[in-house]
């Protein structure tokens, strides 16, 4: 998913933009995980939108359907 934001940036985006804009998604990711663990959804697209200096991430996702253990016999 990071590189297909990274293709979306605009053509002044610096190495240093970038790796701010990924640390932030690092951050984003890691309080996802620690304050919402339960929570698992498909992610089925993305929207990049920029506006001067800040961007705006959307994203359309679905529930994953729980995987059923195989019992063997």
């Amino acid at each position: 998913m990071q590189e297909k934001i990274i293709e979306k940036l605009p053509q002044d985006f610096g190495g240093e933009d970038v790796a701010v804009l990924l640390n932030n998604l690092e951050m984003l990711i890691e309080g996802k995980e620690k304050e919402f663990p339960d929570i698992r959804e498909y992610i089925m697209d993305h929207q990049v939108l920029f506006s001067g200096n800040s961007f705006t991430l959307n994203v359309t996702a679905a529930p994953l359907k729980e995987r059923k253990e195989k019992i063997s016999s």
